[in-house]
């Protein structure tokens, strides 16, 4: 049984379409093209991976994944026509664990995410977009716990 656990979006004009689907239990993330066609899966592996946004060139596709052993943030390098992937799974290095992924901003040079330690916070970081690092340090945008704002 299919369930989907995350939004459709596509990758602006491109032709393919990202979404995740639960199948077997297992949360993965797949491309189609836009006509609907065959699902290629993105992520044909054991652990669960969701809420998948494309970057704004359309050369990788950002999720969360717990194939770290906690809730973090990835991304994978794709050919956007085809679906093909062109790498593995890469982590982005974020200062927190248990990341939960919010957006890339327009300029794939950000993401924003939360994490969930203690409190739950949102902030934003500076990502280098061709080697998927942290280049800066996280900006807090929000917080649960007010003794940090």
């Amino acid at each position: 049984m299919r369930q989907r656990v995350a939004e459709d979006r596509s990758s602006g004009e491109a032709a393919r379409e990202i979404t995740g689907l639960e199948q077997k239990g297992r949360a993965g993330i797949f491309t189609m093209p836009r006509e609907g066609e065959t699902l290629v899966p993105v992520t044909p592996d054991s652990f669960r991976s969701i809420s998948p946004i494309w970057s704004p060139d359309g050369k990788f596709i950002y999720f969360q994944s717990d194939r770290g052993g906690t809730w973090n943030i990835w991304r994978i390098a794709i050919d956007e026509e085809t679906g093909e992937l062109r790498g593995v799974p890469r982590p982005i290095q974020t200062p927190a664990g248990n990341s939960l992924l919010g957006s890339v901003t327009s300029d794939g040079k950000k993401v924003v995410f939360m994490t969930t330690w203690l409190a739950t916070t949102l902030l934003k970081v500076p990502i280098d977009a061709v080697n998927g690092r942290v280049t800066g340090k996280p900006i807090r945008i929000w917080s649960t716990n007010t003794l940090d704002i």
